[in-house]
């Protein structure tokens, strides 16, 4: 087993100090939607862009993930896009590839970041401060996570994604299915 801290779905939407904030190890995983270009002021998306661009880079560079989730809207000019990323036999992707139906991964990959206005932003901010509840999956997700770790030869699989309260952690099928809640998680896989 080792040591992992994975940080998930942190949705900085507005130039922030993330670079400042988190300093990137070789055992960190970024779960998605750590930037939220599709909630971002329509200023603030090309150095919301460059920051997020840096920040992948330098998780590239030291050998942490960096998962694409259905917020970051980005383009790659590094090369280093990933929507699922297989360690030993643990399988990390964000989640909507789980949670969502193929037709509206499509949609949410197609988006283009337009901003969105002060009053949108507000209400996502405080969004981000009210219980969600634990994440009890319906048959079709444990389903797609079964299938997507399986297909990875994985027994493991670990994704954000749903916001959930705390972890949420079960076993079926051989498969070791791994949810866990906004901001850091440290956990041993």
């Amino acid at each position: 087993m080792e040591k992992y801290r994975l940080y998930s779905d942190l949705h900085w939407g507005q130039a922030s100090s993330i670079l400042e904030n988190i300093d990137p190890h070789n055992n960190d995983v970024f779960l998605g939607d750590i930037f939220d270009i599709k909630n971002t002021a329509k200023k603030d998306i090309p150095s919301q862009l460059a920051q997020q661009n840096v920040f992948r880079r330098r998780c590239y560079l030291i050998g942490a993930f960096y998962i694409i989730g259905n917020h970051d809207l980005i383009k790659d000019p590094y090369n280093t896009t990933q929507l699922n990323i297989k360690r030993g036999n643990v399988l990390f992707t964000h989640g909507h590839l789980i949670c969502w139906d193929e037709a509206k991964v499509q949609e949410w990959a197609n988006k283009k970041p337009d901003g969105v206005g002060f009053f949108r932003r507000i209400t996502l901010a405080v969004q981000q401060f009210v219980p969600r509840g634990i994440w009890k999956p319906s048959d079709i997700e444990i389903k797609r996570a079964i299938q997507l770790a399986k297909s990875y030869g994985c027994d493991t699989i670990v994704f954000g994604h749903t916001h959930t309260d705390k972890v949420v952690d079960f076993t079926i099928e051989n498969i070791r299915i791994v949810n866990v809640p906004r901001g850091k998680t440290e956990i041993e896989l």
